[in-house]
């Protein structure tokens, strides 16, 4: 039963009797914290990986052709569809409708290309729960400075500068984790899922009204190009630019 920190907590109780001896709960959440405020051992809590390339084709397959498989003439495009979602259920759900019932290939390779240039809106809207979740500005900066610049970069790199600006980063980072829009590897690197990627820079681009100089963060180096071309000095430094890369 997927649950938020409310549900969990009213109801956990409530519903004991609906169990017995043997009965096994399954219970999905966004916040990890939830669950170790209500007594759950981390070495309890399992974390599912992304789909396997086999299961992603079938599970998109299933959705796009209803069966497991694509006919020969789709089985390259659609194995390109599979890469793009990263094994994300939820993308190969949202890219199987997308395709389905397209039979001329033209239009599956143009809708190939929105795919890789512009997430699904419906993606965006169910991902960007955990972002809008998010206590306060601060783990809302970090999420996005990561999401545009830092993924791939050493944790302790990255503290320093964040301690400068107050994020108090370690904190930070912990709820990020907790709320699965990072990951931070064995060796203390930032990784991040391609459509959670995706997910924040999408965000920087709304919330600059898709105008490159009224971003908060550049990392396109296009964009990074065109705004040091034309801006003057006086307007770089009242506007909305945090970071650039």
């Amino acid at each position: 039963m997927p649950v938020n920190s409310r549900l969990f907590t009213a109801d956990r109780r409530k519903n004991e009797e609906w169990f017995m001896l043997g009965s096994k709960i399954i219970v999905t959440i966004r916040n990890k914290e939830v669950l170790l405020q209500h007594e759950i051992k981390e070495e309890d809590i399992y974390f599912p990986e992304g789909l396997g390339i086999k299961h992603s084709l079938q599970l998109f397959c299933h959705h796009a052709f209803s069966s497991h498989q694509p006919s020969a003439e789709f089985d390259e495009l659609s194995q390109k569809v599979v890469k793009v979602a990263g094994g994300l259920p939820l993308a190969l759900i949202v890219f199987g409708s997308f395709f389905y019932d397209i039979k001329d290939k033209r239009e599956w390779e143009d809708k190939l290309k929105i795919l890789k240039r512009d997430q699904h809106e419906d993606i965006l809207k169910r991902l960007r729960i955990s972002y809008d979740g998010l206590h306060n500005h601060r783990e809302k900066c970090v999420f996005l400075d990561i999401a545009c610049f830092f993924i791939g970069w050493h944790k302790e790199h990255l503290v320093y500068m964040w301690e400068g600006c107050g994020y108090a980063p370690n904190t930070t980072l912990r709820v990020l984790q907790h709320r699965s829009l990072i990951k931070i590897n064995e060796g203390s690197f930032l990784e991040m899922h391609d459509q959670i990627r995706d997910m924040g820079r999408m965000i920087v681009q709304e919330e600059g009204s898709n105008e490159p100089m009224k971003y908060s963060r550049l990392w396109i180096a296009e964009d990074v190009s065109k705004v040091l071309e034309y801006a003057e000095v006086s307007m770089l430094r009242d506007n909305n630019i945090q970071g650039l890369h």
